[in-house]
């Protein structure tokens, strides 16, 4: 099982005058018997961290500030 993917999510933000936020999150699921290979993803970028999913056995590597995914994700790909 191997997915990786970009995200936007919308919030509402009252101190903004759209009323709404935006943020961009890249990520990457594995195995937790791969949690080695996902945590070197972060020595590997440079940023990002590692979660491990409570409902199921997998882990997740994140990376959610856009400077990091402008910089480092993106060119990768």
């Amino acid at each position: 099982m191997l997915y990786d993917c970009f995200k936007l999510y919308v919030r509402k933000s009252p101190s903004l005058k759209v009323g709404f936020r935006v943020y961009l999150a890249f990520y990457i699921t594995q195995h937790t018997r791969d949690e080695e290979l996902m945590k070197s993803f972060i020595d590997f970028f440079g940023c990002g961290y590692y979660q491990t999913r409570s409902s199921m056995n997998a882990g997740d590597f994140y990376c959610v500030k856009f400077s990091d995914i402008q910089a480092k994700i993106i060119p990768f790909f």
